[in-house]
């Protein structure tokens, strides 16, 4: 049942991992694939603006990633207008699909900050190269709380006369009149949260909460209690075979010193967490419940005295086998019917 259980968590471990694997691993057509021409600013300069396609040269129909981005000191510009950078930009004929953003460290002072349009032509003439606009990155200042404005020189891309293969029909079908475009800039997909991604990372959390909770719960407590089963049936048979040997000792009349260190032995096994337990290594006697601790303490001290080469009575040796006994029936009840037939 355990070995059951333990497939299937582990089963659950992995599809997590996969999950994670699937959210980190970059997209090679995802921003992440975008490289950055950042470098560090010049002397006495504090922002530098640029823009330029993921690629120099496209086909038509082809969606590709306009970059504009901006370098700033963090101690002089404390952030960028996102809202009047998208009014300002111009990609047309290029049609825009989506807007993504991206802000990572430079170094300790200065900061990159990217805007990502994914674009994509699909009217107009090809076999040209397409200049834009110039772009106005409008940023806000550290130290007023103001806000000015930096120029950015957009570079043109090439646009090829063919769609991929994939859009042929599309092309024939625009020749022929039967398929119209329509503009898509009316359904700008603002910066914000990926929903693909937000599932991924839900249900994951949710399964890894899940087999955490099932871990801690119930295969944990089940291993425990199995691993107590099992060492309880090894300390029985044990104790089944020590004690056997101390009641025929017992009947042949062994020394009495002899029959002491037996008897100790045997209760520092019962009350020893281990399986292994020395003669000399101190015991634990807080954690003996209040029932059976006076009993274990006084057979404790007679077991000492053999030890000590003082001299021990055959009443004592009858009084400390009671005494076992009642320790051992304390926590083998049901076992000690079959040691004493």
């Amino acid at each position: 049942m355990i070995k059951k259980k333990l497939f299937w968590i582990i089963a659950g471990l992995v599809a997590v991992a996969v999950i994670v694997l699937v959210l980190i691993l970059p997209d090679a057509n995802s921003v992440s694939s975008i490289q950055t021409r950042a470098e560090p600013l010049p002397q006495g300069k504090n922002i530098l603006a640029s823009a330029w396609p993921e690629k120099q040269g496209v086909q038509k129909g082809d969606a590709f990633y306009y970059v504009v981005e901006v370098v700033y000191n963090t101690d002089f510009v404390s952030g960028i207008d996102k809202v009047t950078l998208d009014e300002n930009v111009n990609l047309n004929p290029f049609e825009v699909k989506s807007i993504t953003e991206r802000t990572f460290k430079l170094d300790s002072q200065t900061r990159v900050y990217q805007r990502l349009y994914l674009v994509q032509f699909v009217n107009g003439n090809v076999e040209r190269i397409y200049d834009f606009p110039s772009i106005v990155v409008k940023y806000k200042l550290k130290s007023t709380n103001g806000y000015a404005e930096t120029p950015a020189m957009p570079e043109s891309v090439y646009v090829a006369p063919r769609l991929p293969s994939s859009g042929a029909v599309i092309i024939s079908g625009l020749n022929a009149g039967t398929y119209s475009l329509q503009p898509v800039e009316g359904n700008i997909k603002k910066t914000g949260v990926n929903t693909s991604s937000w599932i991924l990372w839900i249900a994951g959390g949710l399964l890894l909460v899940f087999l955490v909770v099932n871990l801690v719960t119930r295969v944990i407590p089940q291993w425990k209690e199995d691993e107590r089963l099992q060492r309880g049936r090894h300390m029985s048979e044990l104790l089944r075979e020590t004690y056997g040997s101390l009641r025929k000792n017992l009947d042949s009349g062994a020394k009495t010193s002899r029959l002491l260190h037996q008897m100790d032995y045997i209760q520092r096994i019962v009350l020893s967490p281990e399986e292994r337990i020395g003669l000399l290594q101190e015991l634990d006697l807080e954690q003996v419940p209040c029932e059976i601790k006076p009993t274990v303490i006084s057979l404790f001290e007679k077991c000492a005295k053999s030890y000590e080469n003082e001299d021990i009575t055959q009443q004592e040796v009858k009084e400390a086998a009671k005494q076992l006994e009642e320790v051992l029936r304390y926590y083998y009840e049901e076992d000690m019917e079959e040691w004493t037939v």
